[in-house]
């Protein structure tokens, strides 16, 4: 691993592999390019202080035009930390493909049909506005060249998205390695029974969307890269449990995007040991919400331990307040607690590795940092 000083707005050459990660903002959101500008994104997230998609930002700052160069945009579970913005990232890839689970929670089912007030008032609004933003645009982009629609499900060893190898360039591949038909079933029960007695819950969703996060395999060349989302380790059959049971790769792959911000429920040790190289790099976005921080200090130690060097987008600790945050803490004292700053401002991690590399040459923007 190397540490080079490269503009942020550089392009990746044609035969360079990257992966960015950016976060907290309002979640996390991924930027992939696998050679010869073709690009994906995984997940979606918003600088909550100026609303600009960071993605789409960091798009234009390269010189990348997403109507023509994202071949997929990724949604890998329902939690809003991971879907804020990301109907407007599908709409400005307006040749993309979007990806998401079938093993569908109530909030992504019914946000595709009309829901009774009762219903309609116990789901998460944000989640809803998205993926109705989405359904609109995939049925009105209709069907392309080949007859199929703009919208995928991932299961497990899919191949989502492919590019045979030139003459000048090398193959590239994306594969997804969840949910597991076990896990789409488990969703289903989940489902019918979370809709059957609407008047009879007191929440809609009975179900987690983590246990059916999306986690995704992705190639170029002879390097890979594990996208890990918010996968948790899982029941029989489900999880990372299940990804370890079905994928078999020819090479281990040498950058690991840390599931769910780093938590120790992610974490099944025969992942590194079956799907990683021996000291990969670790890159992750952290998360905010109350008092719960994560990674935690107990986290970073098993990431680095596991580690050649892990990567943050932003520190887990809360932002240190403004001039404004301490002014409204001083003026709301004894009526509000916890006054912060929502969520601080939004870092990269960027990882690059062309095809003559002897390892990835990482590069962090501020608030990104290293871990140790």
């Amino acid at each position: 691993m190397t540490r080079r000083k490269v503009a942020r707005n550089a392009p990746p050459g044609a035969d360079t592999f990257e992966v960015s990660i950016f976060g907290p903002g309002k979640g996390e959101a991924l930027a992939v390019h696998l050679g010869g500008g073709d690009w994906i994104t995984v997940d979606s997230c918003v600088e909550q202080k100026t609303k600009i998609h960071p993605v789409l930002r960091y798009f234009e700052d390269i010189g990348v035009d997403a109507a023509q160069q994202v071949r997929l945009v990724v949604g890998t579970h329902a939690h809003d930390d991971h879907v804020a913005g990301i109907s407007s990232l599908f709409e400005a890839s307006s040749s993309a493909k979007f990806v998401s689970s079938p093993a569908l929670t109530s909030e992504e089912f019914l946000a595709s049909v009309e829901a009774d007030e009762d219903i309609e008032s116990q789901m998460r609004k944000t989640v809803r506005e998205e993926y109705r933003s989405l359904v609109s645009q995939v049925l009105g982009r209709g069907l392309d060249a080949s007859g199929r629609g703009s919208w995928l499900h991932a299961i497990e060893q899919r191949v989502l998205w492919e590019r045979p190898s030139t003459a000048t360039l090398a193959p590239a591949r994306v594969v997804a390695l969840s949910p597991s038909d076990v896990a789409i079933a488990r969703s289903r029960s989940y489902l019918a029974s979370g809709l059957a007695k609407a008047g009879d819950r007191r929440r809609l969703a009975a179900a987690d969307p983590n246990d059916f996060s999306v986690a995704l395999w992705v190639e170029f060349g002879r390097e890979s890269a594990l996208l890990g989302a918010d996968l948790e380790t899982g029941p029989a059959g489900c999880g990372w449990q299940a990804v370890i049971a079905s994928h078999r790769p020819s090479a281990s792959a040498s950058l690991f995007k840390v599931p769910h911000h780093g938590s120790g429920e992610a974490d099944l040790p025969a992942v590194w040991s079956q799907l990683l190289s021996a000291s990969p790099i670790s890159v992750l976005a952290p998360f905010r919400n109350g008092s719960v921080q994560l990674p935690t200090d107990d986290d970073v130690s098993r990431l680095v331990a596991n580690s050649s060097a892990v990567y943050a987008a932003a520190s887990s600790r809360w932002p240190t307040p403004s001039r404004a945050v301490q002014r409204a803490r001083s003026t709301l004292s004894g009526v509000a607690q916890n006054v912060r700053e929502p969520h601080g401002l939004v870092g990269q991690v960027r990882a690059r590795r062309s095809g003559g590399d002897a390892d990835w040459s990482m590069e962090l923007f501020s608030p990104a940092l290293r871990l140790e």
